[in-house]
């Protein structure tokens, strides 16, 4: 099944804007160097995570365009990924309390749209 079912085709579309932009930024993070993140030229497993949660949100971010259910997994994977390292190792991703509050917003939307599907799937079931 697909998020492709009316009531949630314009939500997916909306989260994967966000992600979209939200990988886009964390890119020229990377290409950039912002003086608030990690230090990414000194630390290279610091830039090696970012880069790889980078590829994730965009890979997911076409995922959820496509209205496919593993965008929205992958955008809850990523954004988890980068709470617990947020949480346990915060000098690898230096985040701050916005990118926090983004990231666990994302992931609530991406579990929202999850569920939402899985709902949708099961009255398709009972259907028939």
């Amino acid at each position: 099944m697909s998020l492709s079912a009316a009531p949630i085709s314009r939500y997916a579309r909306i989260v994967a804007l966000v992600a979209l932009a939200h990988g886009l930024i964390d890119g020229a993070r990377i290409l950039m160097g912002s003086g608030s993140g990690p230090q990414l030229a000194q630390n290279h497993e610091a830039f090696w995570t970012l880069a790889s949660f980078v590829v994730i949100r965009l890979i997911a971010a076409v995922g959820l365009w496509n209205y496919a259910v593993w965008g929205a997994m992958l955008v809850a994977l990523a954004n988890l990924g980068e709470i617990m390292f947020a949480l346990l190792r915060p000098e690898l991703v230096g985040i701050g309390i916005f990118g926090l509050v983004l990231r666990l917003l994302m992931l609530s939307a991406a579990i929202l749209l999850l569920a939402f599907e899985r709902h949708l799937r099961r009255l398709s079931a009972d259907e028939v």
